[in-house]
């Protein structure tokens, strides 16, 4: 109390003052608060009370050396009080008072204590501030003028406490609120202690600059020497080795430019050349990977000898298996992030070694076969003899933790055993090796032990159906000997409540199907294979992935009508169905459900179908991917397998608007054979119906089906369908004339021409030219007969005079000839040819069906004057 009053009264003598505070500071850093606490409720009350005071006379007296050193002297030794007292010194402006006096007495080797107790009162504010829950705003003057006192003291005290009190108080207001960086000391100031003075304060500070103020990484990356850092890292500091990693982790983080020009300048390469000589040195080690792994963080190609490096430090770390997990660890991430690089095989006779040596620590072996799977996925193991060593020791690793081994089943041994596996899988299909039905038994027999833990072996089963995937493209007959559909029903029966394996099982059963074998078809038919696919479809109807796979299956095993009546009874077209109209969005799954329904309603019964709702999920996507020719031609198959249906089927599609899609598919796809026929094909069978012959002729059919026959004159089975569709269309005697506007007769002579030896096409020929040229009315008409068009069917009936149809549409479209408009020009130029190729058809062996034609041809050609 009395040397709270001496402090309060302005006007105390300063040798009074300066003895008062002293004593104080005495009594504050000798009392023990933790068992006299009622000393220590007087001594913070009256502190309070005496704070503002000392503040104000060291303000008043900045020049005055005594007062500022006893002040400074008194702040200090009250943040060492803790609780409240460190929040009221900073609100009252202890920071600036105590900057000011540091600054100005400590470089003064009179005033050592004056820096001591200025630097630790900083670090000890600082810190009370950065702590608090709710911080006060700090006073940037006073802030920045605490962190001059850095530049100028800590320089003279390298290895002193003061310099690491300032270190800690910079640290602890780096990225406040109003400052920057122009406000700490240089970059190139603190570069320069880092590499004078090697220890933690520089290299933190100077990661926190770089983190708060990116600015930074540019100044710290040009003041950098390579040469010394590398020497550094090397020397074994433990105290400077984590905060200079420190730096560069948050170099390379805040700047990309910064990570590029580090890799330029080898940095990576002095790290890798350094790493073998650390594996005696754990921590070291684990420094130097943390920092090889974040300076490669977007780095391509590793650099030269990474490998080798590793090798090294895992053959070196012989008594440390902490160490060598971390290694295996840490490279298996390199190999993930990192392009593929030959050099990496270096690594597989040990970790061959390691996985298949039971006395190795189980968690080594592991993460070695963690480095194998990762390895293996990205197809860097390219090696036949490699392989096979790899895929005996994952497989004795995986039967050593299966249950039945004498070990218990280990999970977590056998998640990284089917991913390794999955993974040696893809590598053997480059690089085949044979499949030993023991090896087969193995990871099969693992997956029947592990199904039991449900959840928990979701991974591993997952892993091993992945790896069975792959094999199918190799092995597919050592698979199946070995009961691989049974045990995939069993799978997919046991978790159909997992999306992922029930997409794989989808995967392999359409992966052995793609062989459209019927023995494989039935025995996965047998063994409720069909069912489980369909199954998959309506348990997870909103999965894209397993409709796709499950679609693609589907679409093998329909080949046959046995599977197609059973995918039918099954529910498994509306299934399908269900799945286009919820992802119309996927070509590629539109593409393999299309494929199956084109199979499916080929032939399956009319009560399995929908007819109106498969053909209203067709029409409605066909349209929505117009780069698919692929998707028109089978939607255009679907469309006519429906009209083969009957007249209701007919009118269904007709009715829900697929005489549109069709015409605008193939005007879409004119040049596109496939796609063309499957048109010409949908629309003949639609005209069948005179209801729809003058629907297809109001939305422009016959123009875009004329120009189609153009567009594709060379192939045969185009022109045979294309034939019949306008064959159906004249039907309709409106749609004749239409037919010839459009140039229908002047393409159906073209391909005539082009295919004059093919029989079956001069049949469709004959055919469409008999019913163009019969008048409307039965008697006559003004059409107009060219000459190419006698010249046409003359030519077929005298080339194919043993083949009936042709006889007897060239008989009927002789006949009808005779009643055109321009007959008498026909008859003056062709009588002779046409009088002879009518009495050689009634006078074949088909005469009886000729004759009646034969005698109407005779009386018409009696009319003209010859």
């Amino acid at each position: 109390p009395v040397a709270s009053i001496i402090l309060q009264q302005p006007d105390s003598e300063k040798e009074l003052w300066v003895l008062t505070i002293e004593l104080t500071v005495v009594l504050v850093l000798t009392m023990d608060f933790e068992t006299d606490v009622p000393q220590r409720t007087i001594l913070t009350e009256k502190s309070r009370q005496c704070v503002p005071y000392v503040i104000s006379r060291m303000t008043e007296a900045r020049a005055d050396r005594d007062i500022q050193s006893a002040g400074c002297a008194f702040l200090s030794s009250l943040c060492s009080m803790g609780g409240e007292l460190p929040a009221f010194l900073l609100d009252n402006g202890a920071v600036g008072v105590i900057s000011v006096a540091t600054k100005a007495l400590g470089i003064e080797s009179d005033f050592q204590e004056v820096a001591e107790a200025g630097a630790w009162a900083l670090w000890k504010l600082s810190a009370a501030w950065k702590q608090s829950e709710e911080p006060l705003a700090l006073d940037v003057a006073s802030i920045v003028h605490g962190l001059g006192v850095l530049g100028v003291v800590s320089m003279r005290y390298y290895e002193s406490e003061i310099r690491t009190c300032l270190y800690g108080f910079a640290l602890n207001v780096c990225g406040t609120d109003g400052l920057v960086l122009e406000d700490f000391p240089p970059v190139c100031d603190l570069l320069s202690s880092l590499q004078q003075n090697p220890s933690g304060e520089s290299a933190d500070l100077l990661a926190a600059l770089c983190s708060h103020y990116p600015e930074s990484c540019e100044d710290v990356l040009v003041g950098l020497d390579l040469p010394v850092v590398i020497e550094m890292l090397g020397s074994g500091d433990d105290l400077v080795l984590e905060p200079l990693i420190s730096i560069l982790v948050t170099v390379t983080e805040n700047s990309v430019d910064a990570k590029r020009r580090l890799a330029l300048d080898e940095v990576l390469s002095e790290l890798v050349s350094t790493l073998p000589s650390t594996a005696s040195d754990k921590n070291k080690c684990f420094i130097l990977l943390d920092l090889t792994m974040s300076l490669m963080d977007g780095i391509a190609i590793p650099p030269q000898g990474l490998y080798h490096s590793i090798l090294a430090c895992l053959e070196h770390s012989v008594s440390d298996d902490t160490l060598r997990t971390y290694i295996l660890r840490s490279t298996k991430d390199m190999v993930v992030l990192l392009e593929p690089i030959e050099e990496v095989a270096v690594l597989i006779p040990w970790l061959q070694h390691r996985i298949e040596t039971l006395r190795f620590e189980v968690q080594e072996r592991i993460e070695a076969c963690n480095l194998v799977w990762a390895m293996a996925s990205k197809r860097q193991i390219k090696d036949d003899a490699l392989l096979r060593g790899l895929l005996v020791s994952v497989l004795s690793f995986m039967r050593e933790f299966n249950g039945k081994a004498g070990q218990p089943l280990d999970i977590t041994v056998l998640d990284v055993t089917g991913g390794a596996l999955s993974g040696i899988a893809l590598c053997i299909r480059e690089f085949p090796i044979g499949l030993e039905s023991h090896q087969i038994d193995t990871f099969i027999g693992a997956v029947y032990q592990a199904r039991s833990y449900g959840a928990k072996a979701v991974n591993f089963v997952m892993a091993v159906l992945v790896a069975i995937w792959h094999f199918c493209f190799l092995h597919e007959t050592e698979l199946l000997r070995e009961g691989v559909i049974v045990f995939l029903c069993d799978i997919m029966e046991d978790f159909k409540d997992y999306p992922r394996i029930q997409e794989k099982g989808c995967a392999i059963f359409a992966q052995l199907a793609s062989a459209e074998s019927l023995q494989i078809s039935i025995s996965i038919a047998e063994a409720r294979g069909i069912e489980l696919i369909v199954q998959a479809m309506d348990t997870h109807p909103t999965d894209l992935l397993i409709h796709s796979e499950a679609s693609k299956a589907i679409a093998h095993l329909s080949t046959e009508k046995d599977v197609r009546t059973l995918v039918g009874a099954l529910g498994g077209i509306n299934s399908v169905l269900g799945g286009i109209s919820r992802f119309s969005h996927s070509p590629i799954f539109l593409e393999r459900a299309y494929s199956a329904l084109l199979n499916l309603s080929s032939d399956v019964a009319e009560y399995l179908l929908d007819t109106q709702l498969m053909v209203r999920t067709i029409i409605q996507t066909l349209m929505l991917h117009p780069e698919s020719g692929s998707l028109r031609e089978n939607g255009l198959g679907i469309l006519q397998n429906l009209c083969m249906k009957g007249l209701d089927a007919k009118e269904a599609v007709a009715a829900e608007g697929g005489i549109a899609s069709t015409v605008n598919a193939m005007e879409q796809y004119l040049v596109t054979p496939n796609v063309v026929e499957r048109g010409f094909s949908t629309l003949w069978s639609l005209a069948v119906l005179p209801a729809n012959q003058k629907r297809i002729a109001q939305v422009g059919a016959i123009d875009i089906v004329v120009s189609a026959m153009y567009a594709s004159t060379e192939h045969k089975h185009v022109q045979i369908e294309g034939c019949g569709c306008l064959f159906a269309l004249a039907l309709d005697p409106a749609n004749r004339a239409a037919i010839r506007c459009a140039g229908g007769v002047e393409a159906l002579t073209l391909s005539a021409t082009v295919h004059y030896n093919k029989e079956e096409f001069q049949v469709e020929v004959c055919k469409l030219m008999a019913c163009l040229s019969t008048p409307s009315d039965g008697q006559h008409e003004q059409i107009s007969i060219s000459q190419d068009e006698v010249d046409v069917v003359l030519f077929a009936m005298e080339n194919f005079a043993q083949t009936e149809e042709v006889q007897v549409h060239g008989c009927e479209a002789l006949v009808n000839f005779l009643k055109a408009s321009n007959s008498a020009a026909i008859v003056s130029e062709f009588h002779a040819a046409m009088d002879v190729a009518v009495d050689t058809a009634a006078a074949s062996i088909f005469g009886a069906q000729c004759e009646i034609l034969a005698n109407e041809f005779k009386m018409l050609l009696e009319q003209f004057s010859l």
